[in-house]
Protein backbone atom coordinates (compact mmCIF):
# COMPACT_ATOMS: atom_id res chain seq x y z
CA UNK A 1 0.00 0.00 0.00
CA UNK A 2 1.32 2.94 -0.88
CA UNK A 3 1.49 5.99 1.38
CA UNK A 4 1.38 9.77 0.25
CA UNK A 5 1.87 13.21 1.50
CA UNK A 6 0.07 15.90 0.88
CA UNK A 7 -0.19 19.38 1.42
CA UNK A 8 -3.63 21.29 1.21
CA UNK A 9 -3.26 24.48 3.02
CA UNK A 10 -3.63 28.12 1.49
CA UNK A 11 0.34 29.23 2.04
CA UNK A 12 3.16 27.27 3.42
CA UNK A 13 6.35 28.19 3.38
CA UNK A 14 8.22 25.97 1.58
CA UNK A 15 10.85 25.23 4.38
CA UNK A 16 9.79 21.72 5.17
CA UNK A 17 11.34 18.05 5.39
CA UNK A 18 10.22 14.83 5.46
CA UNK A 19 13.27 12.93 7.85
CA UNK A 20 13.28 10.05 10.53
CA UNK A 21 10.71 10.65 13.44
CA UNK A 22 11.52 9.98 16.93
CA UNK A 23 8.91 7.80 18.76
CA UNK A 24 6.79 11.39 19.97
CA UNK A 25 6.56 14.78 18.40
CA UNK A 26 8.64 17.10 19.51
CA UNK A 27 8.68 19.58 22.70
CA UNK A 28 10.01 21.97 20.64
CA UNK A 29 10.21 22.50 17.08
CA UNK A 30 13.31 21.47 15.20
CA UNK A 31 16.16 23.40 14.04
CA UNK A 32 15.14 22.94 10.53
CA UNK A 33 16.88 25.59 8.76
CA UNK A 34 19.15 22.92 7.42
CA UNK A 35 16.62 20.44 6.18
CA UNK A 36 15.78 20.41 2.48
CA UNK A 37 12.47 21.59 1.62
CA UNK A 38 9.54 19.31 0.61
CA UNK A 39 8.95 20.18 -2.88
CA UNK A 40 11.60 21.99 -5.72
CA UNK A 41 11.08 25.83 -6.53
CA UNK A 42 10.02 24.62 -9.42
CA UNK A 43 7.16 21.72 -8.25
CA UNK A 44 8.85 19.14 -10.14
CA UNK A 45 8.70 16.80 -7.67
CA UNK A 46 5.01 17.46 -6.60
CA UNK A 47 1.76 15.97 -8.44
CA UNK A 48 -1.07 18.79 -8.62
CA UNK A 49 -3.51 20.19 -10.81
CA UNK A 50 -2.05 22.07 -13.78
CA UNK A 51 -1.81 26.12 -12.97
CA UNK A 52 -3.20 25.77 -9.02
CA UNK A 53 0.24 25.61 -7.00
CA UNK A 54 2.83 28.72 -7.41
CA UNK A 55 6.28 29.37 -5.29
CA UNK A 56 6.83 33.14 -4.98
CA UNK A 57 9.17 34.46 -2.34
CA UNK A 58 9.51 30.53 -0.68
CA UNK A 59 5.98 30.56 0.11
CA UNK A 60 4.01 27.95 -1.69
CA UNK A 61 0.33 29.18 -2.26
CA UNK A 62 -2.65 27.76 -4.17
CA UNK A 63 -5.64 29.71 -6.20
CA UNK A 64 -7.94 27.26 -5.41
CA UNK A 65 -9.32 24.44 -3.46
CA UNK A 66 -6.57 21.41 -4.45
CA UNK A 67 -3.89 19.19 -3.32
CA UNK A 68 -0.65 19.28 -3.61
CA UNK A 69 1.11 15.64 -3.26
CA UNK A 70 5.07 14.80 -2.74
CA UNK A 71 5.71 12.69 -5.38
CA UNK A 72 8.24 10.27 -3.46
CA UNK A 73 6.76 8.43 -0.91
CA UNK A 74 7.27 8.72 2.91
CA UNK A 75 6.71 6.27 6.32
CA UNK A 76 8.20 8.13 8.91
CA UNK A 77 8.83 11.30 9.03
CA UNK A 78 9.00 15.02 10.87
CA UNK A 79 7.60 17.67 9.19
CA UNK A 80 8.23 21.37 10.13
CA UNK A 81 5.93 23.64 8.30
CA UNK A 82 4.80 27.64 8.20
CA UNK A 83 1.13 28.77 6.87
CA UNK A 84 -1.19 31.21 7.32
CA UNK A 85 -4.46 30.99 7.58
CA UNK A 86 -7.32 33.18 5.67
CA UNK A 87 -10.23 33.68 7.26
CA UNK A 88 -12.45 30.90 7.83
CA UNK A 89 -9.88 28.53 6.55
CA UNK A 90 -10.21 24.55 6.11
CA UNK A 91 -7.37 22.91 5.22
CA UNK A 92 -4.85 20.47 6.12
CA UNK A 93 -1.87 17.74 5.91
CA UNK A 94 -2.40 14.51 4.37
CA UNK A 95 0.35 12.44 6.19
CA UNK A 96 -0.96 9.20 5.06
CA UNK A 97 -3.25 8.11 2.02
CA UNK A 98 -3.16 5.06 -0.09
CA UNK A 99 -5.70 6.00 -2.78
CA UNK A 100 -4.97 10.08 -3.74
CA UNK A 101 -8.22 9.92 -5.73
CA UNK A 102 -10.24 8.94 -3.28
CA UNK A 103 -7.70 10.36 -0.56
CA UNK A 104 -10.74 11.68 2.10
CA UNK A 105 -11.74 7.62 3.19
CA UNK A 106 -8.16 6.30 2.68
CA UNK A 107 -6.04 9.06 4.86
CA UNK A 108 -4.79 10.24 7.71
CA UNK A 109 -4.89 14.32 7.66
CA UNK A 110 -3.58 17.13 10.41
CA UNK A 111 -6.11 19.90 10.37
CA UNK A 112 -5.48 23.48 9.52
CA UNK A 113 -8.22 25.60 10.56
CA UNK A 114 -9.43 28.71 11.06
CA UNK A 115 -10.83 28.33 14.73
CA UNK A 116 -11.67 31.71 15.13
CA UNK A 117 -14.26 31.09 12.61
CA UNK A 118 -17.90 30.70 14.34
CA UNK A 119 -18.50 27.48 11.83
CA UNK A 120 -14.69 25.66 13.28
CA UNK A 121 -14.61 27.06 16.49
CA UNK A 122 -18.41 25.16 17.20
CA UNK A 123 -17.38 21.91 15.75
CA UNK A 124 -16.61 19.28 17.02
CA UNK A 125 -13.20 19.28 18.79
CA UNK A 126 -11.34 16.57 16.07
CA UNK A 127 -11.98 19.29 13.77
CA UNK A 128 -9.83 22.25 15.21
CA UNK A 129 -6.46 23.27 14.38
CA UNK A 130 -3.81 20.68 14.81
CA UNK A 131 -6.25 18.09 15.48
CA UNK A 132 -6.00 14.14 13.91
CA UNK A 133 -8.97 15.02 11.55
CA UNK A 134 -11.61 13.39 13.21
CA UNK A 135 -9.64 11.06 15.73
CA UNK A 136 -8.07 13.20 17.88
CA UNK A 137 -8.22 16.57 19.31
CA UNK A 138 -5.27 19.10 20.03
CA UNK A 139 -4.70 19.23 23.22
CA UNK A 140 -4.83 23.27 23.30
CA UNK A 141 -5.46 26.13 20.49
CA UNK A 142 -2.88 27.79 20.03
CA UNK A 143 -3.71 28.95 16.13
CA UNK A 144 -3.31 32.38 15.64
CA UNK A 145 -5.50 34.45 13.89
CA UNK A 146 -6.39 35.08 9.86
CA UNK A 147 -3.13 36.83 8.38
CA UNK A 148 -0.72 35.60 10.94
CA UNK A 149 2.30 33.11 10.44
CA UNK A 150 1.90 29.44 12.48
CA UNK A 151 4.18 27.03 12.81
CA UNK A 152 3.66 23.44 13.31
CA UNK A 153 5.72 20.48 13.49
CA UNK A 154 4.28 17.00 12.71
CA UNK A 155 6.18 13.48 13.44
CA UNK A 156 4.44 10.66 12.46
CA UNK A 157 6.10 6.73 12.79
CA UNK A 158 4.79 3.63 12.02
CA UNK A 159 4.04 1.42 15.24
CA UNK A 160 1.86 -1.70 14.32
CA UNK A 161 -0.13 0.83 13.16
CA UNK A 162 0.07 4.41 11.49
CA UNK A 163 0.79 7.08 14.33
CA UNK A 164 1.17 10.67 14.05
CA UNK A 165 1.19 13.81 16.33
CA UNK A 166 1.13 17.47 15.96
CA UNK A 167 2.90 17.40 19.47
CA UNK A 168 3.44 20.06 21.54
CA UNK A 169 3.37 22.59 18.69
CA UNK A 170 3.13 26.43 18.95
CA UNK A 171 2.38 29.59 16.70
CA UNK A 172 5.17 31.87 15.72
CA UNK A 173 6.26 34.79 14.53
CA UNK A 174 7.80 35.51 11.15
Amino acid sequence: MKKKLAIMIVSLAVGVLAQAAERRAPKKHPDSAQWPSLFKADLSDAVFPKGVWTVSDGVLTASKDEAIWAKKDYENFVLDLEFKNASGTNSGVIVYCSDMKEWIPNSVEIQIADDFAKQWAESPPTWHCAAIFGRKAPTKSVVKKPGEWNRMTIACKRRGSRSCSTGNWSPTST
